[in-house]
């Protein structure tokens, strides 16, 4: 018996879980990253001084005491506490929004590795996925609205906050909500032939 070469499906399959393995341990990862990032961002909303990353500030400041980067939209160096707390508002919903995505597709890409692709469930993941990203998007553009009001109205200065209106968000929503739409026919098409066998 002559071991599987690259072009017989056991080699495909070997390569594809190999994939969804990789896939699976790069996403546990990045949600750890996630709530070191989110801490990072309360630390700086509450301008606790010992937090190495922060947004706002000049990265390449020799008296700055820890090196900084900048985290999520860029800011002006002198923000006010009101933007810093407006941003802080900004990127703590992307962050949430993101791990509640990176956890359901790692729910989903476990189902696929066990051998279970196309199931309902995993139909219903990406449309939480795409819930979830409708709900970031529009509560981003309030909090944007927010601010622009209080600083109309000369309540608080919110200088030097800057959200970016682009396409792409909502490009990635609508292939979630499509990518639902196939997993639920495939899944539908599945069970009828389970129940014709």
């Amino acid at each position: 018996m002559t071991a599987p070469t690259a072009d017989t499906p056991h080699a495909a399959q070997g390569a594809g879980d190999r994939s969804v393995a990789v896939l699976i341990k790069v996403l546990r990862y990045t949600r750890i990253a996630l709530v070191f990032v989110l801490f990072t961002v309360l630390g700086t909303a509450a301008r606790l001084p010992f937090f190495p990353l922060r947004f706002g500030g000049d990265p390449a400041d020799p008296e700055a005491r820890w090196p900084t980067v900048h985290i999520g939209a860029a800011v002006d160096p002198d923000m006010t506490a009101a933007a810093i707390y407006t941003q802080s508002a900004v990127e703590v919903i992307l962050i949430a929004a993101g791990f509640f995505i990176i956890s359901e597709m790692l729910q989903l890409l476990r189902n696929v590795a066990g051998g279970h692709a196309f199931i309902r469930e995993n139909g219903a993941r990406l449309r939480r996925m795409g819930y979830a990203g409708v709900v970031a998007q529009l509560s981003i553009y309030a909090v944007w609205i927010v601010s622009r009001t209080v600083d109309a109205a000369g309540v608080a200065a919110v200088d030097g906050l800057t959200v970016e209106i682009s396409p792409a968000p909502w490009i990635i929503i609508l292939c979630a909500f499509a990518l639902s739409t196939v997993f639920n026919d495939a899944a539908a098409l599945k069970e009828e032939q389970d129940l014709t066998v």
